[in-house]
């Protein structure tokens, strides 16, 4: 599978964080990393990453098209895709209540490679249980470990913070100068 040109790719309609039962029977084309692949013998599940959480995205020959199943055989953790589909309720045995999406999936019928990747040289994503890398490897692939969510969630407090005080100083006739 070749990965798509920038000028054939739209926007994407949703973050993934936030999906959930309202939004079942939309749909979508959301756009993320993949962070684990699982082949059940024709079927193909997807865990679908992108900063505001993860969504499963299911694969099968009754409703995704040739290409989208050939994805589903040769895509590798950390791949970049665009996926279009129906949201959909998981059935009842396969929530799960741990994560925010757990109880609803993507059934994708299109899947487009954006940009295929290197296995990196640190995890991106790690289960709580998990120990994190040496301090010295993440500072030498810092870039990949601000994409770690505790980090993530520490840079959105820090703009915020930063944007509170901005506006509070310049609603009081402050000027900033850099």
């Amino acid at each position: 599978m070749t990965p798509v040109n920038k000028d054939q790719t739209s926007q994407r309609s949703c973050s993934l964080g936030g999906l959930d039962a309202s939004s079942v029977g939309e749909r979508l084309r959301v756009v993320g990393w993949v962070h684990r692949r699982r082949d059940l013998g024709g079927l193909f599940f997807l865990d679908l990453r992108d900063r505001t959480g993860l969504l499963q995205v299911s694969l099968g020959p009754d409703w995704t098209n040739a290409d989208g199943m050939v994805a589903g055989r040769t895509l590798g953790s950390e791949d970049v895709v665009a996926i279009e589909g129906e949201l959909s309720l998981r059935p009842e045995d396969a929530r799960n209540p741990e994560m925010p999406t757990g109880d609803v999936e993507l059934k994708a019928e299109r899947v487009e490679l954006l940009n295929s990747a290197v296995t990196p040289a640190i995890p991106v994503y790690r289960a709580p249980d998990e120990e994190l890398p040496a301090e010295e490897l993440r500072l030498r692939h810092r870039v990949l470990d601000l994409r770690r969510p505790e980090l993530q969630a520490r840079l959105i407090l820090r703009h915020r913070l930063v944007l509170e005080a901005r506006n509070y100083l310049s609603e009081q006739g402050f000027t900033e100068i850099e």
